[in-house]
Order: C-alpha cells, then sequence, then structure tokens
C-alpha cells in the first residue's frame, strides 16, 4: 500500500493513518501540551520575578536617575512583545502555522537577559547609590574630623593664651609685690639709718663715741617711758607722792654690807614694788624711777666707801631679777648724775672729784656683776673702757674716772676677756697716761697721785685678784657704815 504523507505542525514524515501512528500523533500532542504548560509555568515564574524586580527598579529609579526609567520602559516594551508571543502560543497560532514549538523560545531567552540586565542594572545602582552614600559618609566624617581638629586647636591656643595671660600677670603681680618689698625694704632702711643717726647724734660740744650715744638713748628712753607712765603722780601733791616714796627711801638707807641686810632689803623693796604694779602700772612707774633715782644719789658717798657701792650693785641686781627695767633706770639715773659714766664729757664739765669717784665706783660695781640675760654687764665694762680710751681725752677728771672704775671692774673683766683686757690695760697706762702728762706738765699732786695709781694697778697685775673690798660677808657688824 502507498503511504501518503502529511505535514503535521512542525513538519515531518507523513504518518500512516494506522493505530501505530494515532498513537505517535497522540505522544506528541501529550509532549506538545507537556512543553507548553512548562513554558506557561516558567513564564508564570518569570513574571512574578519580574514584576518583584520592576517594582524594586521603580523605587530605585524614581530616587536616582531617569536613565532608570528608560530601562523600565524598555522592560515594559519588551513585555508586551512577550505577551503578544504568549497570546499566541496559548491560541495555538503558532500550531496551526505547523512549527514544531522549542522548549525555550527566542522571546523568552531575550525577556531572560533583559531581566537578567536589569538586576544588574539594579545590583549596580544600589552599589553607586551606596558608595555614594558611603563617600558622602567619609567626607562628612572628613569634614567633622576637620571642624573638631580646628576646634582643639583653637581651644589649645585659646589655653594657651590664657595661660600666657596668667603667667604675665603673675609675673606683673611678682615684680609689683617684689618692687613694694624693695620699697618698703628701703623705707625701712632709710627709716632704720634715720633712727640711728638720731640715736647716734652727739650733742653738739659733747665728746663721745656714737655706740655710747646710742647706749645713753636705749637708758633713757627706759627711764622716760616710765616717768611718763607715772606723770600724773609726778604732778600730785609732795604728800600724796611720800606715801608711794617713803617706804623706798627706808630701805635704801637701810643698805649695809652684809648679805642678810641686802637681801631684807630687797624683799622689802620687791615687796612694795609688787604691790604698786597690782594697784596700777603707773603707781609701779613712780616708784621704779624713785627707786632709780634714789640709788643713784648714793655715788657721791660711794667713793670713800667702795664696799657699798658693792652692796648697791647687789641690790640692784636682787631687785631686777624680778623688774628687768630697774637696772636700766638706774643707769639712766647715773648719765643724768655724772656723764662720765655713758663715758660723755660735755664741753666745760667740773665736778667734785669725789663725785665722780663715787658715781663711777656704782656704776663699775655695776659692770662687775654676775652677766644676765637682761643685763650683760661683762660687755658693758668691755664697751666703757674702750669707748672711754678712744674718745675721752685725759684731765684729771677723767683719769680719776678711769682709776675708780678699773679698781672695780677691773679683775672681772680680766676675767672675761684675758689677753685683750692686758692690752686694753697697757695702752692705759702707756697712752692715755703719757697724754695725760703731756697736758698736766707735771708738778700736779693729784694727777701724780692718779697716775701713780694706775701704772701700779697695771704694772703689778693687780687686776688679777679680788678688790679688797668687794668681798660682802653674810652679816656685817659694822652696822654703822651707811651712805
Amino acid at each position: 500500500d502507498d503511504k501518503s504523507k502529511r505535514p503535521f505542525f512542525g513538519g515531518g514524515e507523513v504518518l500512516s493513518p494506522n493505530p501505530r501512528g494515532k498513537r505517535e500523533l497522540a505522544k506528541e500532542v501529550e509532549f506538545h501540551d507537556k512543553y507548553m504548560k512548562m513554558n506557561a509555568t516558567v513564564w508564570f515564574d518569570s513574571n512574578a520575578r519580574r514584576e518583584q524586580l520592576q517594582r524594586e527598579l521603580k523605587e530605585v529609579l524614581v530616587e536616582e536617575t531617569q536613565d532608570v526609567k528608560s530601562s523600565i520602559f524598555s522592560v515594559q516594551e519588551q513585555k508586551e512583545t512577550y505577551q503578544e508571543e504568549l497570546t499566541k502560543f496559548v491560541t495555538g497560532e503558532k500550531r496551526k502555522s505547523g512549527a514544531m514549538m522549542s522548549p525555550v523560545s527566542p522571546q523568552m531567552r531575550a525577556l531572560g537577559s533583559s531581566l537578567q540586565a536589569l538586576e544588574g542594572e539594579i545590583h549596580r545602582v544600589k552599589h553607586q547609590k551606596l558608595m555614594e552614600k558611603a563617600k558622602q559618609e567619609a567626607e562628612e566624617q572628613k569634614r567633622l574630623q576637620r571642624e573638631e581638629a580646628e576646634r582643639r586647636k583653637k581651644l589649645e591656643l585659646e589655653q594657651k593664651q590664657n595661660m600666657e595671660a596668667q603667667i604675665a600677670l603673675k609675673q606683673r603681680q611678682e615684680m609689683e609685690r617684689k618692687r613694694k618689698e624693695e620699697e618698703d625694704e628701703a623705707r625701712k632702711v632709710a627709716d632704720a639709718r634715720a633712727r640711728e643717726e638720731r640715736e647716734n647724734r652727739i650733742p653738739e660740744g659733747v665728746l663721745m663715741s656714737p655706740s655710747a650715744s646710742k647706749w645713753q638713748k636705749s637708758c633713757a628712753s627706759v627711764y622716760d617711758k616710765h616717768k611718763a607712765l607715772a606723770a600724773d603722780i609726778f604732778k600730785a601733791s609732795k604728800l600724796e607722792r611720800l606715801k608711794l616714796e617713803k617706804p623706798i627711801k627706808k630701805c635704801v638707807n637701810q643698805v649695809s654690807c652684809s648679805r642678810q641686810q641686802i637681801a631684807f632689803v630687797g624683799r622689802s623693796i620687791l615687796e612694795h614694788l609688787t604691790n604698786q604694779y597690782n594697784q596700777g602700772k603707773h603707781f609701779y612707774s613712780y616708784c621704779l624711777v624713785r627707786l632709780g633715782d634714789l640709788i643713784a644719789l648714793q655715788g657721791p658717798g660711794l667713793g670713800a666707801a667702795k664696799q657699798l657701792a658693792f652692796a648697791y650693785a647687789e641690790l640692784v641686781s636682787m631687785v631686777s631679777e624680778s623688774f628687768h627695767d630697774l637696772a636700766y633706770v638706774v643707769v639712766a639715773a647715773l648719765h643724768k648724775s655724772c656723764p662720765l659714766t655713758v663715758p660723755s664729757l660735755p664741753k666745760g664739765y667740773k665736778a667734785v672729784q669725789t663725785d665722780i669717784k663715787g658715781y663711777i665706783s656704782l656704776w663699775a660695781a655695776l659692770c662687775q656683776l654676775q652677766p644676765k640675760e637682761w643685763f650683760r654687764s661683762s660687755e658693758q665694762s668691755w664697751s666703757w673702757q674702750a669707748r672711754f680710751l678712744n674718745t675721752i681725752p685725759p684731765n684729771e677728771s677723767t683719769a680719776i674716772a678711769l682709776d675708780a672704775f678699773l679698781q672695780i671692774a677691773g679683775h672681772k673683766s680680766f676675767g672675761a676677756y684675758r689677753k685683750q683686757q692686758v692690752k686694753l690695760f697697757s695702752y692705759a697706762k702707756e697712752v692715755f697716761l703719757t697724754q695725760l702728762m703731756k697736758r698736766a706738765g707735771g708738778g700736779d699732786e693729784d694727777i701724780d697721785a692718779v697716775k701713780s695709781r694706775i701704772e701700779k694697778y697695771v704694772t703689778m697685775q693687780l687686776y688679777a685678784t679680788p678688790p679688797k673690798d668687794s668681798f660682802i660677808p653674810e652679816t656685817d657688824d659694822s652696822q654703822h657704815i651707811r651712805c
């Protein structure tokens, strides 16, 4: 039998109308339906993926550029073409044309490529956006860092300027403080110099050293201080003043050359001064001044009774242990009574030789006392001798004063200064006495006598032994000895 050939869909050989051909046709139809369903599933999946990508793309393209929008329009055109192709495929137009459907159409491939390109574009745009955002963040970070650096630099500059300003202020303040201190120091120095000049100023017509003038004024200041405090009492009636000074006069007149009597008188005076001090300082100051004056007034009678000079010195020492100012009040009173006790020599000064000898004996007795913190007797002894020999010219009165002082205070001064004191003794003998004889010219018995006593004192080294009248017994049988 002749087998006729008929075209079928996509072409091929013509199958004979036998059962086997029918089966093959049924398989082909089944194969066609199967691939149609597969293409439909792929389409639906692709369409869902496309719509999702399209939504993402729209979000990106709306925010970024117009170029992405044009890509969306291109995708839409491809969608329309794809829909047309799909519509034709579903309606069977391609089967009617007799063509065999391929597993994946060119349109599907083109759509997949477009979708891949679109997805790549989306990723590129997102990546570009992220890069731009990162770049902007980096630039912003750099800007913030620059601003922070500038702020810190400005702050450091301000701190540096403030510190420099503070340092400059402190320097100015320190300079101002130093300047004020220097001015104050210069003012103090000038005031001290002026005060020293005033203190050391020697009255016109008076021979004395500057240090002697200072010593005299320092003692006078103590005396004047107490006299000023008791000014009202000094202006009071004699009867009122007598009530205060009567116990003092009695005590001063009771002094004798026995330690027992000196202690008794000293206790009485201390009791009286203490009572007056408790009643008022002006009463105490009046009694202190009067006590100093009364002790100094005993001087003229001490030239012939040297032992009493030691007794009064012991009394002054005992009372001054409790009232230190008494020693300086007594010395100031001696300075007023006899300038040679300073030592100073006013122009035209004349005095009774026994008075000079008595005042100097009392002063020398004070200088040979045991040194105290409040009255350095040894230093005063050395200072008086040095001032006397350096300033006071030799004459009969000054020679008597020097002889009286050495006879009483020479021994204690020698014990304190030894070799230096021996040199001073030698100077008195070789220089002072030589000048004395030149001025006197010889023939004066009094001058020869005092010269002889001084030479004997130095040559025979009588200063090495205590003065014979310096010993004060515990009791004194000769109570009749009084000033």
